[in-house]
């Protein structure tokens, strides 16, 4: 990234570019971030991305970042109920809970598909307190599918027109899918409908969610779909599908005569978390860190810049609060500090506050010792 970390780094295509870089730059403390696309006669004249995946994500944006799009799906799913109707493969007038069973639930049996289409269902509020409780739930479809199949209408279908902001794309994803199902059974003997249709519609619906997570997945989605390099990788692969009820994600590099034979990752970021665990993705490395931040501190004392009977608070003076201003740079490297769980209580409340180092670091720095240094 560019421009103090902010402004990922890509090729300026255009003055007008450039103009619109100087211009977010301006806005970085009003903007979490942004993607900006613009073509030109057929060619790319701005593609700049800027700011982080998230208040807790500090990964950069980046051009072929995947957000979700909201009401831009409105008009692919209503488009695609209508095109079943079209065909003459649906009817308007049709009860939702004809082809989609589950749904005629808690007085929506009488709900029709137009109810659906003109925001008249009832259902504007169906996901709000769902997703209020947890905005990463929008990327479980199966689970948004059956809360919105649960719920229960407001108002009465077809007499007030509500807009159904978030609940519009899994009511008409929920007819599809129920739709796509039964056709596709039926098909088997009855050759009643076209593959066409089904190609299209099931395969748009795929598509959809393939779209929740960022990136092509192989193995049923559980290997990342990257080129094998070696016999022992397509093996290791193989040996990683067994696995794959028993880790949550996995990365594994692999060198051989300063040639890298194996490169796999597997798995998903988070239990809450569903995009996928690529090879480029960072995770805490934890005690590896001990060894890499411990021979810094050893290296400034090799070369005469600080003293291992030094106290810290000399060096770090917010640190020298509750009790710890006679705490010395030996004590730490020699874990006799008494802050072996400081900053736990914080972490206990959200892990993803382990990505926020100045908060980490302020929580250390106000922290008690619950030992005299050096006693323990």
């Amino acid at each position: 990234m560019v421009d103090n970390g902010w402004i990922y780094d890509t090729p300026v295509h255009s003055d007008v570019e450039a103009k619109l870089r100087h211009f977010l730059l301006d806005l970085q403390n009003d903007i979490l971030g942004i993607q900006v696309c613009a073509y030109k006669d057929g060619e790319v004249i701005i593609d700049t991305a800027a700011g982080v995946l998230g208040e807790y994500d500090p990964r950069p944006v980046q051009p072929d970042t995947l957000f979700p799009v909201f009401s831009a799906t409105k008009g692919i799913t209503s488009g695609m109920l209508h095109w079943l109707v079209d065909n003459g493969k649906l009817k308007l007038d049709e009860n939702v809970a004809n082809i989609w069973p589950e749904f005629g639930s808690n007085g929506k049996d009488l709900i029709k598909v137009h109810h659906v289409l003109n925001h008249t269902s009832g259902l504007h509020n169906a996901t709000s307190d769902f997703l209020k409780e947890n905005l990463l739930l929008l990327s479980d479809w199966d689970g948004c599918l059956n809360h919105v199949a649960m719920s229960a209408p407001e108002t009465e279908p077809g007499k007030f027109q509500l807009y159904h902001s978030l609940s519009f794309g899994w009511l008409c994803g929920g007819i599809i899918e129920c739709f796509c199902v039964v056709v596709t059974c039926k098909h088997q003997t009855t050759q009643s409908y076209s593959r066409e249709a089904i190609r299209i519609i099931w395969g748009t619906i795929q598509l959809s969610r393939l779209l929740q997570v960022k990136g092509a997945m192989a193995d049923d989605g559980w290997i990342y779909d990257t080129h094998i390099r070696s016999d022992v990788e397509a093996k290791l692969r193989h040996f990683l599908v067994g696995l794959q009820n028993n880790i949550l994600g996995i990365q594994i590099c692999a060198y051989k005569d300063g040639e890298v034979i194996i490169d796999t990752a597997a798995g998903l970021l988070g239990e809450y978390d569903p995009r996928p665990v690529q090879p480029d993705t960072l995770f805490p490395v934890f005690s590896a860190t001990k060894g890499i931040t411990s021979g810094m501190l050893h290296w400034l004392v090799d070369n005469g810049k600080m003293k291992l009977d030094e106290n810290i608070a000399n060096i770090w003076p917010e640190f020298g609060s509750n009790g710890k201003d006679l705490m010395k740079v030996y004590h730490v490297l020699n874990h006799t500090s008494g802050l072996h769980i400081a900053g736990a209580d914080l972490l206990n409340e959200n892990q993803q506050l382990l990505s926020q180092w100045d908060g980490c670091l302020n929580r250390i720095a106000t922290s008690v010792p619950e030992t005299e240094p050096g006693q323990l």
